[in-house]
């Protein structure tokens, strides 16, 4: 079975999560061991992927091993560019990073759009609750990524700690 059939059949049957292993640089979760251990937690309880920051999607070297591609964009127009070079899953990691303020909810406009022109999209950034997550699968998300809100600590407690100063 190919790796492209192999994860489509895991997604099938145990739904579309991937989980970001990638800790607040520099903080005391930002070792191999703690990021190593929370992969393989999120595997265990049923994530399909895990995303780790510090490996360069270089495409033709993916190709050189008979890897599957995901390229993070911040725009339609770039994930479009992305899918044209052959790769398989388009992140929408950057949308709302590259310049300007943050917004505070994800990008589902982006996701429809790149799920419409035929790409698998792989909903990333800001999707920091379970109903965000299944919007984003509504939306034609193939799958979604969740970071913060299951591996980076320090944002989950400064989430609450800012609703109860309020």
């Amino acid at each position: 079975m190919s790796l492209l059939a192999d994860l489509e059949q895991r997604v099938r049957e145990q739904g579309g999560l991937i989980v970001s292993c990638q800790p607040v640089p520099d903080s005391p979760m930002d070792r191999p061991e703690i990021v190593t251990a929370m992969a393989q937690a999120a595997v265990s309880a049923g994530a399909v992927a895990i995303r780790i920051e510090g490996i360069t999607n270089l495409l033709a070297r993916i190709r050189h091993h008979g890897l599957l591609a995901m390229a993070d964009s911040s725009t339609r127009e770039e994930g479009l560019e992305c899918q044209q070079k052959g790769v398989e899953f388009i992140g929408t990691t950057l949308s709302g990073y590259t310049g300007g303020e943050i917004p505070d909810e994800p990008d589902l406009t982006m996701v429809s759009e790149l799920s419409n022109a035929g790409c698998r999209v792989i909903a990333e950034g800001r999707y920091n609750s379970p109903a965000l997550a299944a919007k984003a699968i509504e939306q034609g998300a193939w799958a979604v990524t969740v970071g913060s809100a299951i591996t980076r600590i320090e944002h989950i407690c400064q989430w609450f700690s800012q609703a109860i100063k309020r």
